[in-house]
């Protein structure tokens, strides 16, 4: 192979790469020679300059349509083409399986097909999102498999850091390293920087809908329940823990010795990892995360 490329100029595309062990060995090393790598995850190469391609826009999202589709087909139903780029979520694969479906099926209208967008509805042929997703999931530890589908339970689009760690009942400090493996794997994004409860996260809608299937096919209702618990009680000890910050004369009732308010357990009510997630603002924690709290109660009780 090496010897191929002596005395020409060469580009080597090597896709969809496992491993730095993997590709070293395949590297186009000749002058005038250069080597392209894609990889789900960062690979550790140092002979490597990193670059982090991320989701369309919906300008060229809505290009791409018309590129694919016609622009007679989009103009003339507006609403239903930024439904449709709008589900996509910036990925040009959802949007390039979905235009091949109404290629091949001219009669079809674009809002009848938007109107019934699913994860299922983004294939032609045998390819298919779905398929996208599950070789990331499948490449996943098995702790980082669990918080995957587990972190749909959490009560809002955006995650906080600390989330994993009620879920899967480990220690706070660990929460953040199962947030970036599933970043790593493209199965998660940054959503920003609280101000104090460290990044925030978030599934793409696609992604989302296919750890919610993984939750109701690898959890059993009580172990769903079980997980719902130990995450209301978090959210119980830092409101506590806020409340009690804002006015010193409120007990905290979760703590050793105090009269619970309720049958609802505290989760970890001394964890200084936890508590310090309400520390630097905890007027801003209740009101902020507060509402959350309200939908996580809802949907822990909801029939």
């Amino acid at each position: 192979y090496h010897d191929r490329l002596v005395g020409r100029r060469v580009l080597v595309v090597l896709d969809d790469a496992k491993s730095a062990a993997q590709v070293r060995p395949l590297l186009a090393r000749v002058r005038g020679s250069a080597t392209v790598i894609t990889s789900r995850r960062p690979l550790g190469l140092l002979e490597a300059d990193l670059f982090t391609v991320g989701g369309l826009d919906d300008d060229s999202l809505r290009e791409l349509l018309i590129r694919q589709v016609g622009a007679k087909r989009v103009a003339d139903e507006p609403d239903a083409a930024r439904q449709i780029i709008r589900a996509c979520g910036g990925l040009p694969l959802a949007l390039r399986l979905v235009a091949a479906r109404l290629r091949a099926n001219k009669h079809w209208t674009l809002a009848e097909l938007a109107g019934r967008l699913s994860l299922d509805e983004f294939r032609s042929g045998d390819v298919r999102v779905r398929d996208a997703i599950a070789v990331s999931y499948a490449d996943l530890s098995p702790r980082s498999r669990r918080a995957f589908h587990l972190l749909t339970l959490f009560p809002s689009v955006s995650m906080r850091e600390w989330a994993p760690a009620p879920l899967l009942d480990i220690p706070v400090a660990e929460a953040p390293l199962v947030m970036e493996d599933l970043v790593d794997a493209q199965l998660l994004e940054r959503a920003g920087r609280g101000t104090s409860s460290g990044t925030e996260y978030r599934f793409h809608s696609l992604v989302r809908e296919y750890a919610e299937e993984c939750l109701a096919a690898e959890e059993t209702p009580e172990e769903q329940r079980a997980a719902l618990a130990r995450l209301g009680g978090a959210f119980l000890t830092l409101a506590e823990y806020a409340e009690h910050l804002t006015d010193p004369t409120v007990p905290r009732h979760g703590r050793a010795g105090g009269a619970l308010p309720s049958r609802a357990e505290h989760w970890h009510v001394d964890d200084p990892d936890l508590l310090r997630c309400a520390e630097d603002s905890p007027t801003r924690w209740l009101l902020a995360d507060g509402r959350r709290a309200g939908r996580l109660v809802y949907r822990a009780h909801a029939p």
